[in-house]
């Protein structure tokens, strides 16, 4: 039975999630090299730490940072420590490859490496409806499933350890496609007079459905809220979708066309103001229509 738990990244994503888990019951440690966020988390009377050295050793460490070069990190200071985690949970996203090369560098330490990515952006993670999407061998995967339950809605056992990853790719592709493509076809509809509260729930009988109508207007209207508000939030949204994009045109084989994939991509580069407007526009819907 797993009882502590380290949260090791507790930023956008990782914060709320860490703050569920313990929550659930679970001795928390949290680290994370920002001061304020360990000083939050300080006041909650839960354990927190810069250097992985001073960490004790828990039972699953949850890994929720930003880059590969990050998770490496990690993952070499977990390997080098006098007791390494039972469960590694790589919950970032990055390429099934480097799942099977962190697995290998501890296949003789008896830690289970797991990957978790997940979907579902921060609306999600602050209201623990995350979708985890788990690689795993069935035993790791049930093992760990009170934790996934503790930060997530939906949790899927993708296959062996690399399929999550693999799942959140394929993901990424369509859910970023929707994201871009739906705002313009919302404004459209607004120019023309519709209303997106009746709008959506047509669309999410049709064809037209997607993760956008499934939340209804107003949890549409809260998504594009929260990507556009600031010229930060969107810049923040348009990194990770053209990092999440690089890394699945990176996995296509030589010879499998994916002109569409690289057409969002492009869009992602070059539309970036017009996207944000989009984006207000749709987020401000029904109230602006009413002025």
């Amino acid at each position: 039975m797993i009882r502590t738990v380290a949260v090791i990244g507790a930023g956008t994503m990782g914060g709320p999630m860490a703050e569920h888990i313990h929550r659930a019951g679970f001795a928390l440690t949290v680290s994370d090299p920002d001061p304020a966020v360990r000083q939050r988390f300080d006041a909650m009377g839960i354990a927190t730490c810069v250097a992985l050295a001073d960490m004790q050793s828990v039972d699953a460490a949850l890994v929720i940072v930003g880059t590969d070069e990050q998770m490496h990190g990690v993952a070499r200071a977990l390997r080098a420590a006098a007791a390494p985690p039972r469960y590694l949970v790589i919950m970032s996203t990055t390429a099934p490859a480097e799942i099977a090369a962190i697995e290998r560098q501890f296949a003789d330490c008896g830690t289970h490496v797991v990957d978790a990515p997940i979907s579902g952006a921060v609306m999600a993670a602050r209201r623990a409806e995350l979708t985890v999407l788990v690689g795993a061998a069935k035993d790791d995967f049930d093992a760990l499933q009170p934790v996934f339950a503790a930060v997530g809605s939906a949790i899927v056992h993708c296959g062996k350890t690399g399929a999550g990853q693999m799942t959140k790719v394929v993901n990424n592709i369509i859910a970023i496609s929707n994201q871009y493509v739906a705002a313009e076809a919302y404004r459209l509809a607004i120019e023309h007079g519709l209303e997106l509260d009746r709008l959506l729930p047509a669309l999410d009988l049709g064809s037209g459905r997607n993760f956008l109508s499934r939340r209804g207007g107003d949890g549409m209207r809260e998504a594009y809220r929260a990507w556009s508000e600031t010229p930060e939030d969107y810049r923040a949204i348009n990194a990770c979708s053209k990092k999440d994009l690089d890394l699945a045109i990176s996995l296509f084989p030589d010879g499998v066309r994916h002109d569409a994939v690289l057409a969002i991509r492009s869009v992602l580069e070059t539309a970036r103001e017009p996207a944000r407007a989009n984006w207000q526009r749709v987020s401000r819907s029904g109230r602006d229509d009413r002025t």
